[in-house]
């Protein structure tokens, strides 16, 4: 058996809609799910949804925003790489566990 610690890492490419996500729709989310400062928190957290695959269908509802498509939201995966990671990686700390 062999084990190994293995750093994936994303890129995405998230657009919005600015026009839909205006103060109302930012105070709401941040009452009901999580308290968000800025569009920028949004799209970091669409891209975090996108890399774990819940935000993957162009028309998907996607519980806060609703259908992604409606929305003007899309994101999408650009690139990718992956490394093993070493015991001398692993131990300054490049990846947390």
């Amino acid at each position: 058996m062999i084990t190994k610690k293995v750093r994936v890492t994303q890129y995405i490419e998230v657009t919005v809609d600015e026009s839909k996500m205006g103060d109302e729709f930012l105070d709401d989310f941040s009452k009901t799910f999580f308290p968000f400062a800025d569009i920028d928190d949004h799209i970091l957290h669409i891209a975090q949804l996108r890399a774990r695959g819940i935000f993957d269908l162009k028309n998907a509802f996607v519980e806060g925003y609703g259908r992604i498509d409606k929305m003007g939201i899309s994101a999408s995966v650009v690139g990718q790489s992956e490394e093993i990671l070493t015991d001398r990686l692993w131990g300054r700390k490049i990846c947390t566990p």
